[in-house]
């Protein structure tokens, strides 16, 4: 009988302990953010050296006082180049995600409002980019385009337009008849005020999350496109531009890669974080993460 108390007790709490882990979590994935945005703004404060200054007598030199994280092979300090390279993978990201948002909510709440033939042809355009691989769709478009950031960013948000159409139009689709829509109807309120005074507003929470998720998503990708020379044109800094060059120098310096790696996994684990407490948020799982996010904002 005192078994089965604990073993009673010891179920019930493990709801409030993964709760509490969601929140620490949380807090730790904003704390990260923040100070990485921090850093990509004010890396000239940061960064113990110029990005671009080489030493060709110090060429792939393991950490030390004056390079802690080591150079690389043509003597750049590692860790001043992983600060300036937080701007490329921030600046896409943020901009990748803007943008597929702005065209795939848009895209979403016409077709999901509309209905009929409208919806048709736009959900089959969606499914057919969902279709594709989103590496081998963001080469498509950026191959396309012709390669650069500017192109990296674009073909990002290629990737993300999906996404948000299918979201959004969900969404619209189980709120519009609801009774403050039919209400705003009635009282004569246009398409266009409906669809974004009305119901956007009311969609917003699951599309903000799906939004932290794109943007992990456009870390991955932009590191991805570095990776294969199709973004951040060198000698500029990118995190994937740097495990692609150091790759060929694990033996003799496997930080040159091992770090930035890290930068980007640690980046896209911290939005992945970021997304499921919004998503609790929002689904009004859990009050106090919801007030930690305010305070967070």
């Amino acid at each position: 009988m005192a078994q089965t108390e604990k073993s009673t007790i010891a179920l019930g709490d493990r709801p409030e302990g993964r709760k509490r882990a969601k929140r620490v979590g949380f807090m730790v994935a904003i704390g990260f953010l923040a100070v990485l945005v921090v850093i990509a703004i004010a890396a000239p404060l940061f960064a113990p050296h110029d990005p671009l200054e080489q030493n060709l007598r110090g060429i792939l030199a393991g950490p030390s006082p004056s390079h802690p994280l080591g150079t690389d092979h043509l003597g750049r300090d590692i860790l001043s180049r992983i600060f300036y390279g937080a701007r490329p993978t921030l600046i896409t990201s943020v901009a990748a995600t803007v943008i597929a948002a702005t065209v795939g909510i848009t895209l979403g709440m016409v077709s999901g409002y509309f209905g009929s033939w409208t919806d048709s042809i736009i959900m089959r355009m969606m499914d057919f980019l969902l279709a594709m691989p989103a590496v081998l769709l963001a080469l498509v478009v950026i191959v396309t385009l012709n390669p650069g950031s500017t192109s990296a960013m674009l073909a990002v948000a290629v990737v993300g337009i999906p996404q948000f159409a299918r979201m959004s139009r969900s969404q619209v689709l189980s709120l519009r008849t609801r009774e403050f829509v039919l209400a705003s109807k009635a009282v004569g309120a246009s398409t266009p005020r409906l669809l974004f005074r009305v119901l956007l507003p009311n969609a917003a929470g699951p599309l903000v999350a799906q939004a932290v998720v794109i943007a992990a998503l456009a870390v991955f990708l932009e590191a991805a496109l570095s990776f294969l020379g199709l973004g951040v044109p060198p000698p500029e800094p990118s995190w994937g531009q740097m495990v692609s060059a150091g790759k060929s120098y694990l033996q003799s310096n496997p930080g040159y890669a091992l770090f930035p790696g890290v930068a980007i996994a640690a980046t896209i684990l911290a939005l992945d974080m970021v997304a499921n407490g919004l998503r609790s948020v929002f689904a009004g799982e859990d009050a106090e993460l919801s007030e930690l996010s305010g305070k967070a904002a």
